[in-house]
């Protein structure tokens, strides 16, 4: 059974991560799916999120459960601190993982890959890391998965 940690933060309901798990399900039937949401302050994301950071955070995390609960993917959820390297790290001190499956905007509206993350949590857990896009009007069609604001 392959652990995935998934991590993500205004695109944690991302569709495109359900894909992913759905085709790594397809392959692997016993896969587990734990997501980490870094409590990244709120002012930093492209929508207009009101809240206090974590509990943004919670919110966004329990929009994910619910759309891989309609995928029938069981999915459970950590909220780490606001830096997402840290956050891994908290989360790899608590738990091993096989492979990371980290979920942003496209690059050129990204801030965690700007800074380079997914090659840097690759680099250091030497595991695979799997970039997921979403889609650039993601948050306009977050339907019942939302609101996150």
């Amino acid at each position: 059974m392959a652990r995935y940690l998934i991590v993500g933060g205004e695109t944690a309901a991302n569709p495109e991560v359900v894909q992913e798990a759905e085709s790594i399900l397809a392959r692997d039937k016993d896969a587990k799916f734990t997501l980490l949401v870094p409590a990244t302050h709120v002012r930093q994301y492209l929508g207009q999120l009101k809240g206090e950071d974590r509990e943004v955070a919670t919110r966004m995390a329990e929009a994910a459960v619910r759309r891989f609960q309609v995928a029938g993917i069981p999915l459970d959820y950590h909220i780490g601190p606001p830096d997402p390297l840290q956050a891994v790290d908290e989360e790899f001190a608590e738990r091993a993982y096989d492979e990371v499956l980290v979920s942003t905007y496209a690059p050129r509206r990204s801030r965690w890959l700007a800074q380079k993350f997914p090659d840097r949590v690759e680099d250091k857990y030497k595991i695979p890391v799997k970039h997921v896009e979403a889609s650039p009007d993601f948050l306009q069609n977050l339907g019942e998965f939302g609101p996150y604001v």
